[in-house]
């Protein structure tokens, strides 16, 4: 339900296609797609996978893989056929029609497709449209999530820590370990605001393009307003 993903504060929707559970490239693409859903799930998408497999097929699937992501069932190929993801395929020499592996970002605001990736190999997809997203967003920050000081306070801790720089969230719990300067240097900004210490030592502009890497939202405009 729109409305109810709305609710939950996602903005976008990851719809992607694949042709039948537990096969290797299958497995491997809803496997990378789980593995990542936190990250999506932090810069506001919802993944859901599209197959013409059962419920029950589903289900048998993702408890032999531990996937955490959405599976929805397509038995009469409604949504394949609307996102026209059926294409004529040739196996041993037989022809037949089958579902293209194929993912689609859509807007929940607008519900238009803000990126489509067709035809796409499974390993490594994931992480190419994880990066594409967050292009996206550093491009058009009024997608991103906005976030409370508060909201943002209650990521202090060394295995979740949010920082605010320049009124924007950035999630650097991945970056602790392989900060240069040693993770010791971000830990006690860890759900603070951290603009000063950042802004008022040099940074390469690479340091800076690493830094957006894990931006995630920005304050609230009341709260930039009273800051």
């Amino acid at each position: 339900d729109i409305d109810d993903l709305k609710s939950k504060g996602f903005k976008f929707l990851l719809l992607y296609f694949y042709p039948k559970d537990n096969t290797p490239g299958c497995t491997i693409e809803a496997k990378e797609f789980s593995e990542l859903k936190d990250d999506f799930e932090k810069l506001g998408v919802y993944i859901v996978g599209v197959s013409k497999d059962s419920k029950k097929s589903h289900k048998k699937f993702k408890e032999k893989h531990n996937l955490t992501i959405e599976l929805i069932s397509d038995p009469e190929q409604a949504l394949i056929q609307a996102f026209n993801v059926l294409a004529l395929k040739k196996r041993f020499g037989k022809e037949y029609y089958g579902v293209i592996r194929s993912t689609f970002l859509i807007d929940l605001d607008t519900l238009k497709i803000i990126k489509d990736w067709r035809n796409v190999k499974a390993r490594g997809h994931a992480y190419k449209v994880l990066e594409f997203v967050k292009e996206h967003l550093n491009k058009n920050t009024n997608t991103l999530q906005k976030f409370t000081r508060d909201e943002v306070a209650r990521h202090n801790k060394e295995n979740d820590c949010w920082v605010i720089v320049n009124n924007k969230i950035y999630d650097v719990t991945k970056f602790l370990d392989t900060h240069s300067g040693g993770k010791e240097a971000i830990l006690p900004y860890c759900g603070q605001d951290a603009t000063a210490a950042f802004e008022g030592k040099p940074h390469s502009e690479e340091a800076h393009k690493k830094l957006e890497e894990y931006l995630i939202g920005i304050l609230t405009e009341d709260i930039i307003a009273d800051a």
